[in-house]
């Protein structure tokens, strides 16, 4: 009886202490949220040679590839192809309308959430910031 009740701890103890390694691994592990996408709807405000600008942006991020619109005052919105890896993003006016410079852009999500980067041409670089649309 005595090494029946023994066994029987034995095995309680065991269990108990799978229990807890099983609840400490699991709070132990690594946060694993994944980064945010940029992927939506943005403003963008800019200092450009003309003032502060506000333009529109829209993103379609699928995988790396990046598509969708960049939206001016005076043209519309502007197709625009690129990618987002390592959390840049980078993407180029597909076309330019007549009488507009051709756009690149260049920018990196922070971790309030905004855009923060560049768009340049063959003339300057300016600078800009981006806040989701609502």
């Amino acid at each position: 009886m005595t090494r029946r009740i023994s066994r029987l701890m034995a095995i309680g103890i065991a269990i108990a202490g799978l229990a807890t390694a099983t609840t400490a691994q699991s709070t132990q592990r690594p946060d694993t949220k994944k980064a945010e996408s940029p992927d939506g709807k943005w403003t963008l405000s800019a200092e450009t040679p003309h003032g502060s600008m506000d333009f529109g942006l829209m993103l379609k991020v699928e995988g790396a590839k990046v598509s969708g619109t960049f939206a001016t005052p005076q043209n519309g919105d502007i197709p625009i192809a690129g990618e987002y890896t390592n959390g840049t993003l980078t993407f180029q006016m597909t076309t330019a309308p007549e009488g507009y410079p051709a756009l690149s852009f260049k920018a990196r999500l922070k971790d309030d959430g905004t855009l923060a980067g560049t768009m340049s041409s063959d003339a300057n670089d300016m600078v800009f910031v981006g806040k989701r649309a609502k």
